[in-house]
């Protein structure tokens, strides 16, 4: 399959669109797809990366690292670091080997002690309403201006609802926009279109 240009995210205000030229059989065969349904997802996380030039992500929810891995791969590109958390301490994490810039850590999203500035932050931890929002206002003030924060499940048949409604409780604080992309299960994004240094705990 060759190359294509795929603007799935536009920086915010004024600024052009980049183009990121992403092989799409390059990105879905970082590793073993559970169901084909989910490239799309691993193409809107790998353009995050480089379409942020990020240095630095955070996703809460490692489980089996699928989305960890995509982050990782796309992060040696701009040499960066992936610190993935689940709170779950019976993870398989030997594929951590193969990945010299992910860093595990073992605990609740929201008691995890955190203070770097994020490029991305993804968001696929405990499902629900109140851990969600708990998350975007911990968590959120650390994505630099021109960021991007990613929720996963959005329109899932079970937790969607509750999801949509914590970003949408929370774009409201803050004075954000969000979209959604309809992907397989849903993926809300956020553009962090000013500076949340203020709200940092």
């Amino acid at each position: 399959m060759p190359p294509v240009d795929a603007p799935l995210i536009t920086p915010p205000g004024n600024a052009q669109p980049r183009m990121i030229v992403v092989d799409p059989l390059a990105v879905v065969s970082l590793i073993p797809l559970a169901s084909p349904d989910f490239v799309p997802h691993r193409l809107l996380m790998f353009e995050a990366v480089l379409a942020t030039q990020a240095k630095r992500v955070l996703e809460t929810g490692t489980d089996v690292g699928d989305s960890a891995r995509i982050f990782a791969t796309a992060l040696r590109r701009t040499g960066g670091v992936l610190f993935t958390v689940d709170r779950k301490t019976d993870l398989n994490l030997s594929w951590v080997q193969d990945y010299s810039n992910v860093m595990p850590i073992q605990g609740d999203s929201l008691k995890v002690t955190w203070n770097q500035t994020l490029d991305v932050l993804f968001l696929d931890s405990d499902h629900t309403k109140e851990h969600l929002l708990g998350e975007l206002r911990k968590l959120g003030p650390w994505v630099r201006q021109g960021g991007l924060i990613l929720v996963h499940d959005t329109v899932h048949s079970e937790f969607g609802p509750a999801l949509t409604d914590a970003v949408r409780v929370w774009c409201r604080e803050v004075g954000f926009r969000w979209s959604e992309d309809p992907l397989p299960h849903g993926m809300a994004i956020i553009e962090v279109i000013r500076d949340l240094t203020p709200l940092r705990a």
